[in-house]
C-alpha cells in the first residue's frame, strides 16, 4: 500500500502487488509516489495489456482493455482510481 508523508493511503495491497507483479524492476510497491509517470517506471503497451488479467486475479473484477485505452492512465494514482471503481462495480454486482 502506497501511504503520503500525511498517512493517506493511495491503493490496497493487492493492487500495490498488481504493480509489483507487471513492473518487476520496482523495489517495493510503497515506494511508488502516486503521481509519477507509469512510462518511467517501465509500463509498456505489453504491461498494460497484462494490467487487467492481474488486477482479475488479484480482485476478481475485469477491468476491460478498452477501458484503459479510453481513460488512459498515465499515474499509479489513476490507474488505481479506475482499477477500483471497477472493483468496487464488480462487488455490488455479486
Amino acid at each position: 500500500m502506497a501511504v503520503d508523508n500525511a498517512g493517506r493511503q493511495h491503493w490496497d495491497g493487492a493492487f500495490g502487488e498488481v504493480l509489483r507483479q507487471i513492473l518487476p524492476g520496482l523495489p517495493s510497491p510503497a515506494s511508488i509516489a502516486p503521481d509519477q509517470e507509469l512510462m518511467s517506471l517501465g509500463l509498456d503497451s505489453l504491461k498494460k495489456v497484462e494490467f487487467p488479467l492481474h488486477l482479475k486475479a488479484a480482485h476478481g473484477s475485469p477491468l476491460l482493455d478498452d477501458e484503459l485505452d479510453y481513460q488512459d492512465p498515465s499515474t499509479p494514482r489513476s490507474l488505481w482510481a479506475l482499477a477500483a471503481q471497477r472493483i468496487n462495480l464488480g462487488a455490488a454486482e455479486r
